[in-house]
């Protein structure tokens, strides 16, 4: 874990096609690796007394709004939605990398890498990332909460980094349809995010009038 960690710092690209190529041992499995990574964050979160909805609520909350009606059920949709988010963002990206995998495929098609592959290195990455919030928490504690709650920041630094040294070829071309990818990943994982929050909100505010 360790090894896989470090070379993640600097050369996470050479570190995924390591992995991609089969040369493994040492490089532990980036879904497992991400999956314990994901447990311990949330598991600190849990001992630290550490909530991320309950500030992003708050947050929102304090902003001025002028808000009735139909933009109003917008504005508690779009709490919740900030809400969930934050709470288990990082559970959330890692079940929305397929998402980034396939746009990845796409935009590289005459790549080597399928989708799969595209897969194990979003993992890695995610991995890494989830690593580097587990030790934002100290910080978290003695700031703001939200301190902690970087994850899309700092994925959207490290994947364009990972895809720069996977992929061969015009390196400016590569860096701006890698950030397209994540761009696509975010939209779409936003969509499906919100659209478990407006799913929310009807079965609180009138699911139980119809049952």
């Amino acid at each position: 874990m360790i090894y896989t960690l470090r070379n993640l710092a600097y050369r996470p690209g050479w570190i995924a096609m390591e992995y991609i190529d089969g040369r493994r041992k040492e490089i532990s499995n980036p879904i497992k690796l991400c999956v314990v990574l994901i447990a311990v964050f949330l598991l600190a979160l849990q001992i630290t007394g550490i909530d991320f909805a309950q500030s992003m609520t708050t947050f929102v909350q304090s902003q001025p709004t002028q808000a009735d009606g139909i933009a109003q059920i917008l504005t508690d949709i779009g709490i919740k939605a900030e809400a969930i988010k934050s709470q288990y963002r990082v559970l959330f990206t890692f079940c929305s990398l397929p998402l980034l995998a396939i746009a990845m495929r796409i935009l590289f098609w005459k790549s080597r890498f399928n989708t799969t592959e595209y897969f194990a290195a979003g993992a890695l990455v995610m991995a890494f990332v989830t690593a580097i919030q587990i030790l934002t928490i100290p910080i978290a504690l003695v700031t703001h909460p939200l301190v902690a709650e970087s994850g899309d920041n700092i994925l959207l630094i490290y994947w364009p980094i990972t895809v720069w040294q996977m992929i061969p070829g015009n390196r400016i071309l590569v860096v701006l349809k890698s950030i397209l990818g994540m761009l696509f990943f975010f939209i779409a994982s936003g969509l499906i995010l919100y659209a478990l929050a407006a799913l929310g909100w009807w079965w609180q505010s009138v699911g139980w009038i119809v049952i």
